[in-house]
């Protein structure tokens, strides 16, 4: 692979990775009730009870927007 073909992939990854959709908020509320029911359950590691709270906290910010 060429170094220009190289860019391109990495330029369209990053083009990926930036998309923006939409949800429903009764969708994020059922991801939200799902990972609540997981974590109750799982027995997390430390070193992942930040990233996991992390998303939590976002899905909570982004439901109270409405």
């Amino acid at each position: 692979m060429s170094e220009i073909e190289e860019i391109e992939e990495i330029k369209n990854e990053s083009n990926e990775s930036n998309k923006t959709i939409e949800v429903t908020p009764a969708f994020l509320k059922n991801i939200k009730a799902v990972m609540e029911i997981a974590s109750q359950r799982i027995h997390w590691k430390s070193d992942e009870l930040y990233p996991v709270g992390t998303v939590m906290k976002e899905l909570s910010d982004y439901l109270k927007v409405d």
